[in-house]
């Protein structure tokens, strides 16, 4: 049932990535598994222990943590504590394998020279993790979220909060998704978020979402100008994927947009920091605006990345940004969309999981993705499929935009 594919793993000629069709026109199909058991050796002995030691570490953590901020919405109820004392080893069991699985395809990447090992990957990232501040947070927001949930309170912001710079906020994203305390409209709300979605997947949030760099590594390998290259990350909540890009990628300029100021200046303060630590990484961009008006001229970015947006916005949103993603992309461009898995990409015996989700999480607009064709939505503007993958509960899809 689960299921960690990439295609192509590996590019050893200078042409753009072979996707096999099958099925309807313009679906494409992942032939090469990624977590393949024969391991890459170009990756040292020693990375390869701290790789293991530092993401062991971060399932059990946020394993244990999920179980902790639970029985803390639960008022520590002993019946609950009861079953979730039973349900323990087979809990520990379950989200060990599957986060091994999405582990495995992450080093293997990283053995292969497609991305750099995690640019925070080491004691001080584990302390920051662990900082009481953020535990209390959370733990005190799980507490809000079932309280919430139970009362079906799912338009519960902030009586005054920052307005966009032009225009409004659309209706459809004034509301608390996941029961989230103040939705996207608060400081507090950024802050608890990280801790929040690692979680949620025991950790394996950045693993899942580094599986978008592959398809820039092999778009990069094929170029072979030295103009300046832009990139924009739509919807780049708190910076965690745009600091992986520039710490992979320092050829890029790139710039940071995302509706909510306040994930944004969380964005920014992140960028930041990995800018004092990593001398390479130049000035970025930070645009507070709505995807589905790009405040971007025709034709000026290079490569446009999108990760877990698409499955909170309603039907007519997503196509208007797949347009301003089509209209300011250059001919020859890279458009990597992250999300969630879809139906059909999981095994039979985890689909209820994408039934319970958006029941559980207020995720209005979940089931229209679900049964979203995205080959469909995006053929429809010229986009034409590059690659595809998919790691546990995330899928990754990109698309080029054809040369003139």
């Amino acid at each position: 049932a689960i299921k960690n594919r990439f295609q192509p793993m590996r590019m050893y000629t200078p042409r753009r990535p072979n996707v096999s069709k099958a099925g309807t026109a313009g679906s494409v199909r992942s032939e090469v598994n990624e977590s393949s058991s024969s391991m890459a050796t170009s990756g040292s002995f020693f990375d390869l222990a701290w790789y293991t030691i530092f993401h062991t570490w971060r399932t059990w953590y946020f394993a244990t943590l999920f179980i902790f901020a639970s029985l803390s919405a639960a008022r520590f109820n002993p019946k609950v504590m009861v079953a979730f004392l039973f349900g323990h080893p087979g809990f520990y069991l379950t989200f060990g394998a599957i986060s091994k699985a999405v582990y495995d395809a992450d080093w293997k990447c990283i053995a292969d020279g497609i991305y750099k090992m995690p640019y925070d990957a080491d004691l001080w990232s584990m302390l920051q993790w662990m900082r009481p501040d953020r535990l209390t947070a959370y733990c005190k927001d799980a507490r809000a979220i079932a309280d919430r949930a139970a009362r079906n309170g799912s338009y519960e912001l902030p009586v005054t909060y920052r307005k966009p710079p032009t225009g409004s906020y659309p209706e459809y994203y004034l509301r608390n998704f996941h029961f989230q305390t103040d939705g996207w409209l608060s400081d507090a709300s950024a802050a608890t978020y990280e801790v929040s979605t690692e979680t949620l997947f025991t950790g394996t949030q950045d693993a899942m979402q580094r599986m978008g760099l592959s398809p820039i590594h092999y778009w990069l390998a094929n170029r072979t100008d030295a103009v300046s290259l832009e990139l924009l990350d739509a919807g780049c909540g708190t910076g965690r994927l745009l600091c992986q890009i520039v710490h992979n990628f320092p050829c890029f300029h790139v710039t940071a947009l995302d509706l909510s100021p306040y994930y944004l200046d969380a964005c920014r303060s992140k960028y930041a920091e990995l800018q004092v630590s990593c001398s390479t990484i130049g000035p970025a961009e930070f645009v507070h605006a709505n995807m589905e008006d790009l405040p971007c001229k025709d034709a000026s970015k290079d490569v446009v990345v999108c990760a877990y947006v698409f499955h909170e916005l309603p039907p007519f949103a997503r196509q208007q940004a797949v347009q301003e993603f089509w209209r300011v992309l250059r001919p020859g461009g890279l458009c990597v969309l992250l999300d969630s898995v879809q139906a059909g990409d999981l095994g039979p015996d985890m689909e209820g999981t994408l039934q319970w989700f958006p029941r559980t999480f207020h995720e209005p607009y979940y089931k229209s993705w679900l049964d979203l064709d995205l080959d469909q939505l995006f053929g429809a503007f010229g986009f034409k499929a590059y690659c595809r993958g998919q790691r546990h509960v995330s899928k990754m899809v990109a698309w080029l935009k054809p040369t003139l």
